[in-house]
């Protein structure tokens, strides 16, 4: 592959990851008024059912169906190769939309519960998408890319609400029909533009049943060194989203914040975000060494939710935009040590245990932090902050056991730790 296609790829997983983005954040501003307005439809009074549950259900099984599909999707990309399985999810993630359009038309609880899952299966490809910019190493650095694939990914959070709270001034049906444009779009920008990347192992012995089952990203487990690995980012990453689910009801709590002035906090946070992603993070990368960049955001955000009890108006949005740059410097950096640290391994997989762990923590600090935030929501980030800290501290314990894996892999393919690969 030349330099300009490399780069033509690079574009169109940005392009994929930013659209698809968008669909996935399009629809939170839209759930919430759905069932809990005084005009809601009768997607809200499915059996009786408290609204409050539903739409409960409504937010988890969307994650839940994400926690699957990143199991298996990078692994199926591993072994049918990443444009095919890409494009398909892209595809089925479409009629997830479509799917969600008809139930919200009919005012169709079941569907509508099982069309957000659906959706959140198939966008679990955004660990395929993190897979084909490993794959450009080391015609573009893998810092390079994925720092850049993680700042569109920002902005499509950025932009996904705003526009699904805009367009749900027409209808809720509206704003999933744009969901479902903006990712068949993607689908048909990687059936033009992206090649296959990956050298692909497909077996006629083995059918995609007991692919998915012998060779999802859960698998990896088995090996110690893996376990750790997936012990510290579900720390790292519990923390995170300790930062994200909360920090919104904090700015309520403690400052009384109305809608739009979270909007503007959320965009700041956002937009630091994509600008320190794009422009910073590989460059103190560069200068100071990937693990010494991901320890310093990491010990940098950790500080600033510990401090969370002590932040007065007049320093809020500087707190959250400080929180915005911190976040970045480590959040698209880590994938790229651990799968430079696992090289051997299959990388789709890999990607798509990490994607998985994302999942599986935004469930667990969605129940951890609900309960804690009986205290004070600051709480629930004071707690997300030793989270971090811990994860960080697990992280520099093991570093030098990481890397001494890394070697014995690569001097003797096939085993971690004495376990077969």
């Amino acid at each position: 592959m030349t330099n300009t296609q490399a780069n033509l790829v690079l574009f169109t997983t940005m392009l994929v990851s930013i659209i698809s983005t968008i669909g996935i954040a399009l629809p939170y501003p839209i759930l919430a008024p759905l069932l809990l307005t005084c005009n809601a439809s009768h997607l809200s009074d499915f059996m009786q059912i408290a609204p409050n549950l539903l739409l409960a259900a409504l937010l988890g099984v969307y994650p839940m169906g994400m926690l699957i599909g990143s199991s298996f999707m990078g692994a199926l990309s591993d072994s049918y190769g990443r444009r095919k399985v890409l494009l398909l999810s892209l595809l089925f993630s479409t009629c997830g939309y479509v799917l969600t359009v008809i139930a919200v038309i009919n005012e169709n609880y079941l569907l509508f519960l099982m069309a957000r899952f659906i959706t959140g299966l198939f966008e679990g490809n955004i660990s395929i998408v993190r897979a084909i910019a490993a794959d450009l190493d080391p015609i573009i650095d893998k810092a390079r890319s994925f720092s850049w694939l993680y700042a569109t990914t920002y902005l499509g959070w950025l932009i996904g609400p705003l526009m699904g709270g805009y367009l749900m001034q027409f209808s809720a049906a509206t704003a999933f029909y744009a969901a479902a444009l903006a990712v068949g779009l993607s689908a048909l920008f990687v059936w033009l533009w992206v090649p296959e990347t990956a050298t692909t192992r497909t077996s006629d012995k083995a059918s995609l049943l007991s692919r998915v089952s012998n060779e999802n990203s859960f698998g990896l487990l088995k090996h110690s060194s893996i376990r750790h690995i997936f012990l510290i980012y579900l720390l790292i990453m519990l923390g995170l989203n300790g930062l994200y689910e909360f920090l919104p009801v904090w700015l309520v709590e403690q400052f009384q914040f109305g809608s739009v002035q979270i909007g503007w906090a959320n965009a700041m946070f956002t937009l630091l975000m994509v600008l320190t992603s794009a422009f910073v993070a590989e460059r103190l990368k560069n200068k100071f060494g990937l693990f010494a960049t991901i320890a310093f955001g990491l010990a940098s955000l950790a500080t600033l939710m510990l401090s969370v009890f002590w932040i007065p108006l007049p320093y809020l949005y500087l707190y959250v935009a400080l929180m915005g740059i911190a976040n970045a410097l480590y959040n698209g950096l880590l994938p790229v040590f651990i799968t430079d640290k696992f090289s051997q391994q299959s990388q789709g997989r890999l990607l798509g245990l990490l994607s998985s762990i994302f999942c599986l923590a935004n469930m667990l600090f969605a129940l951890i932090g609900g309960i804690i935030s009986l205290l004070g929501a600051q709480w629930s980030i004071f707690c997300g902050g030793l989270m971090l800290l811990s994860g960080l501290i697990y992280l520099l314990i093991f570093n030098r056991r990481i890397i001494s894996s890394a070697n014995h892999l690569s001097l003797h393919p096939g085993t971690v730790d004495g376990a077969n690969i």
